[in-house]
């Protein structure tokens, strides 16, 4: 007689808990450990806080030529695309692919869809950013996540005042 792995109460709680972390995972709005010191991004983050715009893409310029398989990361992508949009509107078409890029490797990466959804607003794609607001928010799993609140906050600033 064959053995039911998840019968019962226990066997029926074992499956959701196992679910939901899961669906924890998947949704993690921080899906990078940006404190570990493996991190080979620290260098570039580091310039971006310190709002060094053009170091951090020398930065990631000089990654990518020692490393060429990080080009192929969406944290590579979306970081270029935050250096690209923060240097000024007219790079914003290069900073949009760079962030469709990282979707692209990586759909559920909730920065990159964030910034994205900033940087349709500064090209007055109000329905785009709240599309990605929409997608942020299901990844998520709610409206408390930072990415989700700080593109809410963006949009709802970006409406004319009535």
């Amino acid at each position: 007689m064959p053995t039911r792995l998840f019968s019962g109460h226990w066997g029926r709680a074992a499956v959701f808990v196992a679910l939901f972390q899961s669906l924890s995972v998947a949704a993690d709005p921080r899906p990078y450990d940006y404190e570990s010191g493996a991190d080979d991004f620290i260098e570039a983050r580091q310039a971006l806080q310190n709002r060094d715009w053009s170091g951090a893409l020398q930065t990631l310029q000089s990654l990518s030529e020692r490393q060429p398989a990080i080009r192929e990361t969406a944290e590579f992508h979306n970081l270029m695309g935050f250096a690209w949009r923060q240097i000024g509107p007219q790079h914003l078409p290069l900073s949009i692919d760079h962030y469709h890029q990282a979707l692209q490797i990586e759909p559920a990466h909730v920065q990159a869809r964030e910034y994205l959804g900033q940087a349709y607003l500064m090209i007055n794609r109000v329905d785009l950013a709240q599309d990605q607001l929409q997608r942020i928010e299901s990844l998520c799993l709610s409206r408390r996540c930072d990415p989700w609140l700080s593109l809410n906050r963006a949009i709802e600033a970006h409406r004319p005042a009535q």
